[in-house]
């Protein structure tokens, strides 16, 4: 449940209820995740350390479950890892590693490489209301999806800086899933997951954008790479 929750990565929310925005604010919310959105395309590169803090919205005295990722681009390539599971996106096709499964994933199938994690701006239309703030030097974009939806989620909450860039967003979910206390007591409560996004300076880049890293393909046979040779490849593309 929480793996599937953290490789989603991207947007949604639920807490106290805000009135009714103007129909105008929708229009707003859409206009800024656009420009977010444009400004990811554009952008030749960047690299963010990820936190992830997932936990009860109400429950106290449980401890949050704190996990860290990445994501990175360089051209057309996207490198995004989320605990212990690497992504790589390229034009027409992406790489899965799970090092917990010892699999490699692969895919090269129509529109297999197109996926990003910042592919924010339609999420407008999913949602019944929207209420944005704006905090001086940075915005507070929420979308609350009313009291019907097939969605997971029953809000987003997006902190976006003013040059458009991500700084956090706030998942709150609609179903309630069990915590255990200090007790070891499970306890229901709905969970709300909370991404913040840092700038990375620091670590070197060399070779997080290539394929050869991850997988060999010779005459059509994809083998792993030397550092997963006991890795099992599943390719994909053949099973679509």
């Amino acid at each position: 449940m929480i793996k599937k929750i953290y490789i989603v990565l991207l947007l949604f929310t639920i807490g106290s209820v805000y009135p009714q925005a103007a129909p105008t604010q929708k229009e707003d919310v859409k206009k800024i995740l656009e420009k977010v959105k444009s400004g990811f395309e554009k952008t030749p590169s960047y690299d963010y350390k990820l936190s992830f803090n997932f936990r009860p919205v109400n429950k106290t005295g449980i401890a949050p479950i704190v996990s860290i990722g990445r994501v990175a681009k360089s051209g057309t390539v996207t490198y995004y890892k989320v605990q212990d599971t690497e992504n790589l996106y390229k034009p027409g096709a992406s790489i899965r590693v799970s090092h917990e499964q010892q699999l490699i994933e692969y895919n090269a199938s129509k529109g297999a490489g197109s996926s990003l994690p910042f592919n924010i701006s339609d999420f407008v239309k999913y949602f019944n209301d929207a209420h944005l703030v704006d905090k001086g030097s940075y915005y507070i974009c929420t979308m609350d999806v009313g009291k019907f939806t097939t969605l997971e989620y029953s809000r987003i909450e997006l902190y976006i800086n003013k040059d458009y860039s991500l700084q956090k967003q706030i998942l709150y979910y609609l179903k309630q899933i069990p915590f255990k206390n200090k007790k070891g007591i499970e306890v229901m409560d709905y969970p709300v997951l909370e991404i913040a996004f840092v700038k990375n300076n620091a670590d070197k880049k060399e070779n997080l954008f290539s394929e050869s890293n991850y997988i060999k393909i010779k005459e059509g046979k994809i083998t792993p790479a030397s550092d997963f040779k006991n890795y099992k490849i599943v390719d994909i593309s053949k099973k679509q």
